[in-house]
């Protein structure tokens, strides 16, 4: 036993596939609206023809990696250059190690969560809770049959049918805050991977799902329009190695870098669990905002603005220009950082320059609001909370050189 592993260790250890042994699942399926789906795809990811989402509550008792667990996820479809597949959520485990390996590896999604599956008679329900709050519930009825035959056929298109081994695409984003407290380490990473089910029953069912607002755990953003129904099985799976098919823009994709994380729901950081269950969807803070709050905290939000504004910058706009922005950022959190425009590219730093060719200056927190769009730069100019030294003729420029972003 040590923390050191020998090479032979470590080569006896190396798996081709990710298997699981006599997984039973309750995998539902239904059509939400085309923008549920939309808002919810980062880039290059595109929606596909049915607004499906699947849902499945998971039971492994065996697998290669010597750990058993539960396992629920939520899925919608996507396409990746003309290929379709899955594109997860999110993916609650009731293990650690299955959590680090998924996460690490593949890119999935995944948190600690409490799961439960069980089955009496032909009945089977299924429930994840994560926070004190029982986010998703599944019931389903082993008639069978489903709630809409569509979706018989919907699976027999993708090969999945009782008897027959079938397989299905799975994509995922690989991505890592930076120790530095910027956006990431690297450019995110999409990832593909082939899940491959050998099921040994099969059985259509009748379903339905309950969705409770969670800020934690949002599934409800993906409503029920049209219940399909789904199936219960029991098979040996195999999850095969994956491949980055494409590395993606941060600034595009900043917003969607969440999944794998909790919001700092209180000012402290902190949720009990009681509160946890008291809180309601009207808190849940807008995507956007995760740009500017990576980790909480005023001086993290600047580290995060400040990396991703050399992708923010408007090449076209910025071409043949030469220029140097200095911010002086004052107050709880703030500092000096500088930005550095040479025909179409933006270079930052931290720290003043020595020949700045204009000069912002306003305290911190009211910058960060201003650089989200919470706060008018216009009107923060008028107040006196923005106050601008050097080229004002570049200052007018300001507005059209970097993209704005929303609240």
């Amino acid at each position: 036993m040590s923390f050191v592993k020998s090479y032979e260790q470590i080569l006896g250890n190396a798996r081709e596939t990710a298997d699981f042994y006599d997984a039973e699942m309750i995998t539902v399926f239904w059509e939400t609206s085309p923008e549920a789906i939309a808002k919810l795809l980062p880039p290059p990811l595109k929606p596909t023809g049915t607004p499906l989402v699947t849902a499945f509550v998971a039971n492994y008792p065996s697998t290669n990696f010597s750990v058993p667990y539960l396992e629920s996820a939520l899925f919608v479809q996507a396409s990746f250059e003309g290929q379709e597949g899955s594109y997860c959520l999110a993916m609650p485990v009731t293990n650690d190690i299955a959590m680090a390996g998924g996460r690490e590896i593949y890119g999935y999604p995944k948190k600690m969560g409490n799961i439960v599956l069980k089955k009496e008679g032909d009945v089977v329900e299924g429930w994840t809770e994560r926070h004190g709050i029982r986010f998703m519930k599944i019931k389903a009825r082993l008639s069978g049959k489903t709630n809409d035959s569509a979706i018989i056929d919907m699976l027999k298109k993708m090969g999945i049918e009782p008897g027959k081994t079938a397989s299905s695409i799975a994509y995922n984003f690989k991505h890592f805050p930076s120790p530095a407290g910027g956006a990431f380490d690297y450019e995110p990473r999409l990832t593909k991977g082939e899940v491959v089910f050998r099921p040994k029953t099969f059985t259509f069912a009748e379903a339905e799902i309950e969705l409770i607002p969670s800020e934690f755990d949002p599934w409800h953003e993906l409503p029920v329009k049209r219940m399909l129904g789904g199936f219960h099985s029991v098979g040996d799976n195999s999850m095969l190695m994956g491949s980055v098919v494409a590395e993606v823009d941060s600034a595009q994709f900043a917003p969607y870098a969440f999944l794998k994380w909790e919001w700092p729901a209180a000012a402290s950081g902190k949720v009990s669990q009681e509160q946890g269950a008291q809180r309601s969807d009207s808190n849940t803070p807008s995507p956007q905002a995760g740009e500017a709050a990576a980790l909480s905290g005023t001086a993290a939000a600047l580290k995060t603005i400040f990396s991703l504004m050399p992708a923010n910058l408007n090449a076209d706009a910025a071409k043949g220009m030469s220029a140097v922005i200095q911010y002086n950022l004052k107050d709880e959190g703030g500092g000096t950082y500088h930005a550095v425009i040479q025909d179409g590219v933006c270079t930052t730093g931290e720290g003043p320059h020595a020949s700045p060719t204009m000069t912002i200056s306003m305290k911190a927190q009211d910058y960060v609001d201003m650089a989200m769009g919470k706060l008018d730069g216009t009107k923060a100019f008028m107040t006196g909370k923005l106050k601008v030294g050097g080229d004002m003729g570049l200052a007018m420029k300001l507005g059209s050189l970097f993209k704005t972003r929303s609240s």
